[in-house]
């Protein structure tokens, strides 16, 4: 019936969290901002930022008492490459109609089968839009839910706008299965000019 936003700290080796929330069973979720209040489940956006902060879903739900919780991750992570040198403005990642990959547009709950992440105000690309505190600036992490009915590489669409190349598409051709708790790499067909002198 109610909801709270927990701070983590450390404690020697161990991350700690505290609540004065009560309840025969809670639900916690990291990051915060994917908690759906009063509902048993998690937030995954079709609106991202591409941090890896952000993409790292998960949820434990915590017994009566307990002392201790497990988190569960809920998404599969996909890794696009967005060096600067490529000027990566924007990421759409398409599944098919059957298969949705994200729950929440920002305003309502339902079955969404797009996500994006876009370049933000004030940043050329999103390699300026990435953070510098340990992410490597050049990967970019989306969330894809994994929580219903499976799905495979090849029924999913990405679409890459950036200020080098123009728009770049790619349906993967792998059956690969797409499966929680996994970081797959998604290889975009960029190319490189290259110059060679006499």
């Amino acid at each position: 019936q109610a909801t709270e936003t927990c701070t983590v700290f450390m404690e020697g080796k161990a991350a700690k969290i505290t609540t004065s929330l009560t309840g025969k069973m809670l639900l916690a979720t990291y990051p915060a901002s994917c908690g759906i209040p009063n509902e048993e489940g998690v937030r995954i956006p079709t609106v991202q930022t591409g941090k890896f902060k952000d993409a790292n879903i998960a949820c434990a739900f915590i017994a009566e008492n307990a002392e201790s919780a497990n988190f569960e991750h809920l998404v599969a992570i996909l890794k696009f490459y967005v060096d600067k040198s490529i000027g990566v403005k924007s990421i759409t990642i398409t599944s098919s109609p059957d298969s949705h990959i994200a729950n929440y547009d920002g305003s309502t709950a339902g079955q969404y089968n797009t996500i994006t992440v876009s370049t933000p105000e004030g940043c050329d690309d999103l390699y300026d839009a990435m953070p510098d505190n340990g992410q490597d600036k050049r990967v970019c992490y989306v969330a894809v839910d994994r929580r219903s009915s499976d799905l495979f590489a090849n029924s999913l669409t990405f679409e890459c706008e950036t200020s080098t190349q123009g728009t770049r598409t790619k349906t993967p051709t792998s059956e690969v299965k797409i499966e929680k708790g996994s970081i797959y790499n998604v290889f975009m067909p960029y190319y490189i000019n290259v110059k060679v002198s006499d």
